[in-house]
């Protein structure tokens, strides 16, 4: 060894027996979570929401967007319609009508293009018991139908655009409930009550074109309660009155006037008596009329006997009514020159 070279000792280190301990146990915690499987405990809401009834489509091609006035091509008209909303629809309650242009320039006739039916019930969609949501039915209307002679334009002096308009009526549903709050003493609510019988709701609305809500409960006396909502129109067709189990949207204008912006209501709760409503006949139940696609409906509940304890109530609320809707299309007839 040269002189003046140092000696160096290595130092070793040594980790303590409890340290390894720990960093065992955090390992093993670490692989026991990695090892579990998130669970799926399903919606809470009791439904799926939205604005939307059927969804009207034409099928591709169908109409074509182009056709030649030869006689030479024959085509049908194939309507789509998805229930995206959450009311289940028989066949009766939808009626599909192709307008836009005089039947006898394609060859038919109006009976062959007006009030066609789905052969299948339109089912709403929903959820599973996971929560998981479930498509409605998707069915298609051709129009002429099946066995009926198709649509041929007929020779025109020039190229002629056409509007292909499928006119859809069906007979739709709103289901919607809120709880209100029933105190035994309601003139004196306590401070640690279950609830609170002067202030504004939640709703839950189903899928629809009309729409529950703005719902909002008072107290106006010592065994009495008030509680108001709105009916909203939400989507961009024309709501009809329903009172029987089939589509029905006139067309006749008189009739359309008398008919238009009304709305089949209903409120229950369930297991209370002496409920009643501002409808025209008094009840819990009867027709509005939306004004500028609103209608607001007051009810009143008698509570004598009827409110011993303290607890919340729900109330539910349906509505009924006919709607119609549409799509367009153009279709261009080419002249060909003989």
């Amino acid at each position: 060894m040269k002189r003046g070279a140092r000696h160096t000792m290595s130092k070793r280190t040594y980790m303590n027996p409890l340290k390894i301990i720990l960093v065992g146990i955090l390992l093993a915690v670490i692989l026991a979570g990695c090892g579990k499987q998130s669970t799926q405990t399903g919606s809470t809401a009791p439904f799926i929401g939205g604005t939307t009834g059927l969804v009207i489509d034409f099928e591709e091609d169908s109409p074509p967007a182009e056709v030649t006035d030869d006689g030479s091509y024959s085509f049908n008209t194939i309507v789509r319609l998805e229930n995206r909303g959450e009311y289940k629809l028989q066949p009766q309650q939808v009626r599909v009508s192709l307008e836009g242009f005089l039947p006898s320039d394609f060859s038919s006739s109006e009976g062959d293009l007006i009030d066609r039916q789905p052969s299948e019930i339109l089912e709403p969609r929903r959820r599973d018991a996971n929560g998981n949501v479930i498509d409605g039915t998707v069915t298609f209307v051709t129009i002429p139908s099946e066995g009926s002679s198709p649509l041929v334009p007929k020779k025109f002096t020039g190229n002629v655009q056409f509007p292909f308009r499928a006119n859809v009526c069906y007979k739709y549903g709103t289901t919607a409930n809120a709880r209100i709050c029933v105190l035994k003493d309601l003139l004196n609510k306590q401070s640690k009550a279950i609830c609170d019988p002067n202030t504004g709701k939640s709703v839950a609305s189903s899928s629809s074109p009309i729409q529950i809500s703005g719902f909002r409960e008072s107290v106006i006396g010592r065994d009495k309660i008030s509680f108001s909502f709105d009916v909203i129109h939400s989507g961009n067709g024309n709501v009809f009155k329903s009172d029987t189990g089939d589509a029905v949207c006139p067309r006749d204008a008189r009739e359309m006037r008398q008919s238009e912006d009304q709305v089949s209501v209903r409120v229950d709760a369930e297991g209370l008596n002496n409920l009643n409503c501002n409808f025209p006949t008094s009840g819990n139940a009867g027709f509005v009329r939306l004004i500028s696609g609103k209608r607001t409906i007051t009810c009143t509940l008698d509570l004598s006997g009827q409110h011993n304890t303290d607890y919340e109530k729900i109330i539910d609320i349906s509505a009924e009514f006919n709607y119609r809707d549409y799509k367009d299309k153009t279709v261009l007839v080419k002249h060909l020159i003989e």
